[in-house]
């Protein structure tokens, strides 16, 4: 099965899925996350803001920000297909943008290298870490600028399988954090 059917696939599973269902699983992963010493350690924390069913960050956003991290989220230039990291005070620092998602006023800029975590967004995840976004390759281009930076991938139980293929531009993530607990790369090895 290719990507585009793949991602098909999980986004009508993922959006078949009572509210409540997705609501209970996405307080979950958030719950994982905040216990995670990824996040502990980190000082600047980019993460996308969630829309349409995905694991919800909102909540993430306004408890990173009481815990005295810099928080940043993505803004997307669509004609230019790249993303750039600029920092949120809180969900009112965010405004409709690219797609319809909330995103940051483009006024403090967040540069890659700063950045000590980044929570990746994905419509299913494999357990050898690699991840079907989109299909516009915001964060395969991106996280490579923020190389130092720990990736999390955060993603629904019923989204995660045993594998998918990647290509050569697809950039894994070093975690996975489901509402079940945490795969990390280092601990589980990809044969």
């Amino acid at each position: 099965m290719d990507k585009k059917e793949l991602r098909r696939r999980y986004l009508a599973l993922r959006g078949s899925q009572p509210e409540e269902t997705l609501q209970a699983a996405g307080e979950g992963i958030c719950a994982e996350v905040l216990r995670l010493p990824e996040i502990e350690r980190s000082r600047t924390i980019m993460t996308y803001v969630s829309f349409g069913g995905e694991p919800d960050t909102h909540m993430l956003i306004r408890r990173l920000t009481k815990m005295g991290k810099t928080v940043c989220a993505p803004r997307c230039d669509a004609a230019a297909g790249m993303m750039e990291a600029f920092a949120v005070s809180g969900m009112d620092s965010l405004a409709p943008g690219a797609y319809g998602i909330l995103e940051p006023k483009p006024e403090r800029p967040v540069p890659p290298e700063k950045i000590d975590c980044i929570l990746v967004p994905g419509c299913v995840f494999g357990q050898n870490f690699h991840r079907i976004g989109y299909g516009k390759g915001y964060y395969d281009k991106y996280l490579p600028l923020a190389a130092r930076a720990v990736t999390i991938g955060l993603c629904y139980e019923l989204c995660l399988v045993k594998w998918l293929e990647a290509e050569e531009f697809d950039v894994p993530v070093d975690l996975i954090v489901t509402e079940k607990g945490v795969l990390r790369r280092n601990e589980h090895p990809v044969f």
